[in-house]
This record gives C-alpha cells, structure tokens and sequence, in this order.
C-alpha cells in the first residue's frame, strides 16, 4: 500500500507540473489580430484583457503630452485602439506618419470611448 500511495502522489506532482509548464508557456503568447478584429472581439467579451496583442492597423492620430506618446489606430463601429507607446519608442513614432501602416505589440487593458493598449512597441511600420 506504501508504494501505491507514493505512486499516486508521484503521477499527480508529473500532471500538476506539466499543467503548469502548459499554461506557463501558453500565457506568454501574442494574441495577433487586425485592429477592426481586436476592435469586434474586444466588444464581445473582455478574454484579451491583460493579454500581449500584437495589432495591424492604420495610424489614425499621433498623441503626445508631458513626454508620453500614444498612437490612435483606426478601428471599426466607431472604436479605435489607443497604443500607448513606452518611452524608448520616441524616435521610431515620430517617424510614423498619418494613414501609415503599423505593427505594434502592447497588453490590452481594457475599453472606453476606445480600446486601451499599455506598453507598446512599434514592430514594424511597413507591412502589406
């Protein structure tokens, strides 16, 4: 009996690790998704919230106040994504122009008049 208790307790450390390593490595992967698809899926249910995205979109507004940048992307039903961008991406936003394509990787925090990135990065800038 001793070595059936020691074996069940084995087999459930194995499952409950691996249950971890899975959902561990599971969490840290970008949600990818078109600004008008992050816009519709963010309307239906708040599952993105606190998630990576990384969100293709147009450049709808360039923002700054007190040293902070944000770039507004063009969204559908009259929501656009708000992307708050980190402060080692100065020189790469001030390079992005209106209508311009972009790429941008930032954790959704949430809707308002406009849905919320946090910490963003600028990928890319020239994509198809």
């Amino acid at each position: 009996m001793n070595k059936q208790v020691k074996l069940i307790s084995f087999t459930v450390i194995i499952v409950m690790v691996a249950f971890i390593a899975y959902n561990y490595t599971n969490f840290n992967e970008d949600v990818v998704l078109t600004s008008n698809e992050l816009v519709d899926k963010a309307t239906v249910h708040d599952s993105l919230i606190d998630k990576s995205i990384v969100v293709y979109g147009t450049v709808k507004e360039k923002l700054s106040a007190n040293n902070k940048y944000a770039l507004l992307l063009e969204g559908s039903n009259e929501k656009n994504i708000l992307c708050q961008l980190n402060e080692n991406q100065i020189v790469k936003t001030k390079k992005i122009e209106i209508n311009e394509q972009v790429k941008i990787r930032g954790i959704y925090k949430g809707k308002l008049s406009d849905l919320i990135l946090l910490n963003c990065e600028l990928l890319d800038h020239t994509y198809d």
